[in-house]
């Protein structure tokens, strides 16, 4: 099997989105960590799914977006399975 092609770095535009969702989403995310919850999970998913993870797939743009956003410390991780998961948190 081909290794995936190494990419240095990505710009993406969030353009192509609805910014009326982008901000929903924003505004509901600082809600639950000012009034209710300590943590928030986000679960996403980013092209087509093939069992390993993919560089051009990833969705950390994503996290770096939400980091210019909100001000609460954003963990990115590429793994839906986290070893440790309690320590982490």
């Amino acid at each position: 099997m081909e290794a995936p092609p190494v990419v240095e770095k990505k710009t993406y535009d969030l353009s192509f989105l609805d910014q009326n969702n982008l901000n929903e989403i924003i505004e509901t995310i600082k809600y639950i960590l000012d009034h209710v919850g300590k943590l928030v999970i986000l679960m996403m998913s980013y092209g087509e799914p093939t069992g390993q993870p993919h560089p051009l797939f990833s969705l950390r743009f994503f996290a770096d977006y939400l980091k210019q956003k909100i001000d609460f410390q954003i963990q990115f991780n590429e793994e839906c399975l986290i070893k440790d998961f309690d320590e982490k948190i």
